[in-house]
């Protein structure tokens, strides 16, 4: 209903009004995108991702642009196109940056979202300098918004920056710098649920990474409850769970069985 009303406005409209709606249709495409990447088929995401960046170009706004590629390399990161993600979202920042000084928090924080986009993304690729480089702009990024702020989709501030310093340290297989990370933050200061899940299950990562299948599966536990979500559907997590089940001992046996079966798991 909203995509359909939001297509509309934009068929209805001209001139600046038209680069406005189109501007909101974008955005809408890439919340769409959130929801759909849990259960959907990897083509409808390509499909939604790809009409938020049409429609940013019709919007021909900078912040809308930068939106829909946050949004579009987030989907190429998923299939490994580790390069084009970070093509896109190094774009979208050289697009941002002159902008910052004068532009609004919502523009830094998208600034700032695409710089742990990159740090990510660095990270899986195994280029550690590259993926510390871009987290310390996002820190500096989210050091000049407001206390407390988060952008509203990217969920970009001061926690979320702390979050990603977990992930890029494990992505780096550096367990222990990312335990100190997670040992840092109070999980209360993420506003998002979501956020504060993946918290616990990169925690847990932490543990996999050596072989401690207990504390992981302890750290997975205690994130399903906040959101189910954040794990069932967590290739990495569903793994540590399997791992738990096929090496974890019979110490952890019936719990590490019976939460396989929570996440339709083969036992």
């Amino acid at each position: 209903m909203l995509i359909r009303d939001a297509r509309a406005a934009v068929r209805l409209t001209e001139g600046e009004a038209r680069r406005t709606a189109s501007a909101v249709l974008a955005d809408l495409y890439a919340l769409v995108q959130h929801e759909l990447v849990w259960a959907a088929e990897p083509e409808l995401i390509w499909v939604v991702a790809d009409r938020s960046m049409s429609a940013a170009h019709d919007a021909d706004r900078p912040l809308a642009l930068a939106g829909a590629a946050w949004t579009l390399a987030m989907v190429q990161r998923s299939a490994g196109d580790l390069d084009g993600a970070l093509e896109l979202v190094d774009e979208a920042s050289v697009l941002l940056r002159p902008r910052l000084e004068d532009g609004d928090d919502e523009l830094r924080a998208m600034y700032g979202a695409l710089h742990l986009h990159a740090a990510m993304t660095s990270a899986r690729d195994e280029k550690e300098g590259d993926a510390l480089r871009h987290l310390d702009e996002g820190q500096a990024t989210a050091e000049r918004l407001p206390p407390g702020y988060h952008h509203p989709w990217t969920q970009f501030g001061a926690s979320n920056v702390a979050v990603h310093a977990v992930s890029i340290r494990a992505d780096l297989s550096k367990s222990s710098a990312a335990r100190e990370e997670a040992r840092r933050i109070d999980p209360d200061t993420i506003p998002s649920r979501e956020r504060r899940a993946r918290l616990m299950v990169e925690t847990a990562r932490t543990y996999h990474q050596r072989n401690d299948h207990a504390a992981a599966l302890d750290w997975l536990e205690r994130a399903y409850p906040v959101c189910n979500d954040s794990v069932h559907y967590s290739p990495q997590a569903r793994q540590m769970v399997s791992d738990a089940v096929d090496h974890g001992g019979p110490m952890i046996d019936r719990r590490s069985r019976t939460f396989a079966t929570l996440l339709d798991l083969p036992v």
